[in-house]
């Protein structure tokens, strides 16, 4: 049995905003903002080629000194979408699949 163990940890502290608004005539838009900030000693445990090197502390028990930012930190995340009504009214079977 082999057993693996870091002693890595992870921060992770997220403020999320979201905007929506119905325009009208079938038309809505939503904006959502994300800023984000993430720190750990070694990014995903070290496994990853990325951060392979990450696990390799020259002085063992001391992963404290390499604290900092994540290989993957996104600080600022912001996304946009809209979604239009097609004003189409069917009748008959295909009303019922497409209608609403």
């Amino acid at each position: 049995m082999t057993q693996l163990a870091t002693g890595a940890n992870s921060h992770y502290n997220a403020l999320q905003t979201m905007a929506e608004k119905r325009l009208g005539h079938g038309l809505q838009a939503q904006v959502n903002y994300t800023w984000s900030h993430c720190i750990d000693t070694v990014s995903n445990g070290g496994f990853l080629p990325f951060s392979a090197g990450g696990i390799l502390s020259p002085l063992p028990g001391d992963l404290q000194r390499d604290r900092g930012p994540c290989d993957y930190d996104v600080r600022h995340n912001i996304t946009a979408s809209y979604l239009y009504e097609i004003p189409l009214k069917m009748k008959g079977p295909l009303g019922k699949v497409f209608n609403g």
